[in-house]
Order: structure tokens, then sequence, then C-alpha cells
């Protein structure tokens, strides 16, 4: 079941599970998160992907479909979200009062964008929910 998911597109790309790109020339591309994914598929002609998955004991690699990848990718200014830790979804009254993270540089991080939101629930980031 999860190897089929990856094929479709349910790779969680990330500084520990990179994803890697080759084009039809033999030129490899890493991509550390969905941003970068993104940018690399549409601007060269990748013909391979494969996400490399740490295990505890071993580590695996997964053929990706090429379509199924690139399509998704955080709002501008929040291309490091899929590197973040404790993200959380904040609701006051019923609506997204924001969204909080700890960064990469260990600096807490607050974020009033919808889009980020939604973007955390589409791909799947570990994250909590707060309602307030």
């Amino acid at each position: 079941m999860v190897r089929k998911d990856f094929v479709e597109g349910g790779f969680q790309v990330n500084s520990t599970s990179p994803v890697i790109c080759f084009t039809n020339d033999g030129t490899l591309h890493v991509a550390y998160d969905n941003s970068s994914l993104k940018n690399i598929i549409v601007n060269n002609n990748i013909v391979n992907c494969v996400g490399v998955w740490p295990g505890k004991m071993n580590t695996d690699c997964f053929p990706l479909n090429v379509k199924a990848y690139g399509k998704k990718a955080p709002p501008e200014g929040y291309a490091e979200i899929d590197n973040c830790t404790k993200i959380t979804l904040n609701y006051q009254d019923g609506k997204l009062a924001n969204v909080t993270y700890v960064d990469t540089d260990g600096i807490q991080v607050v974020a009033e964008s919808k889009e980020l939101a939604d973007y955390i629930i589409d791909v799947g980031l570990n994250h909590k929910v707060v309602r307030q």
C-alpha cells in the first residue's frame, strides 16, 4: 500500500527523505523539499525519480512516477515548511487563526496563510490542530 502511495505522489520529500531525479542525458538533481522538486521537474527534462526513505536498520529507494510529482509546492516564502517541526494549525471560532512551526534554525514562525495550512494538510505533513 505504501509503495503505491509513493508512486502516486504521496512520498514525503524533506531533508531526511530526498528525491533523486535523472534527466535524459544522465544529469542528476536532488530535491530536499517539494518546492525544489517542483522547480527541478518544471525546469528540466526529468525521466526518472527515486525517493530515498531512511529506515532504522535499512534505507530503501522507491521509483516515483515523475508525472505524479512536481505539482504540489508550498506557497511562496514557505519553501522550508517540508523540513520544519512542531507544526500547529491554530483555529479560533472555527476559522484558521494562524500556522505556527519551528524552522530549520530553531526559530518559531507564525504565519497567517490559509494556503500554507491547505498545503500542510494536502501533502500530509505531521501537524497538530488546536481549536479555541
